[in-house]
């Protein structure tokens, strides 16, 4: 047994040692900053999960406004200040415009769609996502229609509740999302839809737990953490319940007749698959 409990204290020194010799080499592609350690990388220099901006503008006063700091093995450039922000947006804005994807968001959107990607994918689901939201009135008059239709059902919703004390955060979830929804599904859902309820309940847990300490494991260890239970797991079940939603939507759009021009972001992103 002390042989085997030695062998493992061995494995995983070699790895910490290779690891923290490849962050060396990385280190050196990048702008100045923290030094990174395997599993942390500078989070601890930065008080960890509860680092501040107070943290970031102590950290420019001895690296500069320009500087790296590791989120485990994941470089994030810092800018700091107006000159230097408006250098790296303005004069490179390409070497800014990829996001750091973690391994858990990577899990979750497995590279797709335009909030869980990066690089050419991003840009692309982002640029074609931007054409057809302005045709559908995005930033336009037509859009005020549907709001204020949806604010006349907020409104009926306050006024159901008789003056009772009530918590509005639902109702206006509920509101702002429905206008979501009439642009990508091209309808609202009733007020009394305990589908959609359910739904918008999924989608604030998922948001929820993905700010939880086993996130930030899953992070450090993810080929561990795939195959452990904890309730990392109940945030994979949460978006597979919303694909199944959306795909369920996606379906009924499918076999509706096609409609002469597209009516919703669903119908335009058909009609591009099928060109």
């Amino acid at each position: 047994m002390a042989a085997i409990s030695t062998g493992v204290i061995l494995l995983l020194l070699l790895y910490v040692i290779v690891q923290l010799v490849k962050l060396q080499r990385k280190k050196k592609q990048f702008p100045p900053g923290p030094t990174p350690l395997p599993i942390v990388g500078s989070l601890w220099q930065l008080k960890f999960i509860t680092m501040r901006r107070d943290t970031l503008l102590e950290e420019a006063k001895v690296f500069g406004d320009i500087y790296t700091v590791w989120l485990r093995s994941a470089p994030v450039i810092v800018l700091n200040g107006y000159q230097a922000v408006k250098d790296g947006l303005a004069a490179h804005p390409e070497d800014f415009a990829g996001r750091p994807i973690t391994p858990f968001f990577r899990s979750v959107g497995e590279k797709r769609g335009i909030m869980l990607a990066t690089g050419e994918t991003w840009k692309t689901q982002r640029r074609f996502s931007l054409m057809i939201l302005k045709t559908l009135g995005l930033g336009r008059r037509s859009m005020e229609y549907q709001i204020q239709e949806e604010a006349c059902h907020l409104v009926e919703s306050f006024m159901n509740m008789k003056g009772k004390p009530m918590n509005p955060s639902f109702f206006l979830t509920l509101a702002v999302s429905n206008v979501i929804c009439a642009v990508v599904f091209g309808h609202r859902f009733s007020n009394d839809n305990k589908e959609f309820h359910q739904l918008l309940e999924t989608v604030e847990n998922f948001f929820k737990s993905a700010g939880s300490a086993w996130i930030y494991v899953y992070d450090m260890m993810p080929w561990l953490m795939k195959h452990v239970p904890g309730p990392h797991n109940d945030v994979f079940s949460d978006c597979d319940a919303v694909r199944a939603f959306i795909r369920s939507e996606i379906h009924k759009h499918q076999e509706r007749s096609s409609p002469s021009e597209p009516e919703d972001f669903i119908d335009y992103y058909l009609a591009q698959i099928e060109k």
